[in-house]
């Protein structure tokens, strides 16, 4: 399909805007292990297909970058169900207004991750800034983060939201959102040993 693509002229952006809404797709369906490597591998390839400069060495990247969200997607329903959730169907909820903030997103992402991933698009399509939901996401992170795949993770989202065409970053990171940190969680020990250490309150 991405050579079909590619010989009727589409253009890398528009195909790698597929590939990443696919990966953040598959987060939405499955919040585990397998989708959040579909999300870091598509990253760390894209990165490589920027900053190369074969032509042939980008072509097998790119070629390369689409079967491993196949890959992957097998790879996840092997292991559980996939959920019925579409990224381009993904609805924003009422209006956003100004008395709610970008840590209620955050709140609800623990006990309902669909309702925050279409609070957050609202928050986003009402012209809200992302880099304010970035901020946010970096700090539970930080906070709650337990191993390295949070922050690979976090990272990669993070990164790849300025790497898609404006018309997908708002789905993009409502969709990534499933993966993320959230308010209920612990926050982690080392949180308390560095503020002994710093002696902050």
């Amino acid at each position: 399909m991405v050579v079909e693509q590619l010989n009727q002229g589409i253009s890398t952006a528009s195909i790698y805007d597929a590939l990443f809404a696919s990966a953040a797709e598959l987060t939405m369906r499955q919040p585990a292990i397998v989708p959040l490597h579909a999300m870091t591998t598509t990253n760390a390839i894209h990165y490589v297909f920027r900053t190369c400069a074969s032509d042939t060495t980008r072509r097998f990247l790119l070629l390369q970058n689409a079967s491993f969200i196949a890959q992957f997607r097998d790879a996840a329903a092997n292991r559980g169900k996939l959920a019925d959730l579409k990224i381009d169907t993904l609805q924003a909820d009422q209006p956003w207004t100004v008395d709610r903030s970008v840590t209620e997103v955050f709140e609800q992402l623990g006990k309902q991750p669909q309702q925050a991933a279409a609070s957050l698009l609202s928050y986003l399509s009402d012209g809200n800034s992302a880099n304010d939901v970035m901020h946010h996401a970096r700090r539970l992170i930080f906070l709650k983060g337990t191993d390295s795949h949070d922050y690979k993770y976090s990272s990669a989202v993070l990164e790849d939201y300025h790497q898609l065409t404006p018309a997908w970053r708002n789905r993009y990171l409502a969709a990534s959102l499933y993966k993320m940190r959230h308010e209920g969680e612990r926050t982690t020990p080392l949180v308390d040993r560095i503020k002994t250490a710093l002696k902050v309150t």
